[in-house]
Order: structure tokens, then sequence, then C-alpha cells
């Protein structure tokens, strides 16, 4: 997870709103099974490449999810938003 974040070349920030697009194969799996751990391995690798000081609630001011099927595309696209 580090070297994908360290590949996006992000800018620490101080707060943010997380968009996660998270997208399956098909529907096998119910979305609480593929977002609940998934966000906590993220927001711990974001701290822990400096992009976020920590990930607590000085720090993300809330997220917004939405899943999709995409036979030959699975993944997650993971949009941080810098709030003010």
């Amino acid at each position: 997870m580090a070297t994908a974040i360290h590949h996006a070349k992000l800018s620490p920030m101080r707060r943010v709103h997380i968009t996660w697009r998270w997208i399956e194969r098909n529907k096998r799996r119910d979305p609480d099974n593929f977002t609940g751990l998934s966000k906590k391995f993220v927001l711990d690798a974001l701290v822990q490449t400096g992009v976020l000081p920590d990930d607590g609630w000085d720090e993300i001011m809330g997220w917004t999810d939405s899943w999709h099927i995409e036979k030959d595309n699975p993944g997650v696209l993971i949009t941080l938003e810098e709030v003010a």
C-alpha cells in the first residue's frame, strides 16, 4: 500500500474528505466485506507515509462510499480532498 501512495506523489494534507469508489468483478461479496478492513489499511498507510499526520477525528472529516461492477477492472479508486 505504501508503494502505491509513494507512486501517487501525494503532498502532505492536514484534514481530508475521502471518496472511496469500490469496483468489484461481480456481486458475490457484500459491500461491508470489502470496505471495512480495507479502509483501515489505507488510512494507516497514509499516516505511515506522511500524507496525513494521523487518521483520527481531527484529520478525517468524513468519507463517501460507492460500489460498482466492472468485470475486467476491479479495484478501488480513492480520492482525497483537502478540507480547510
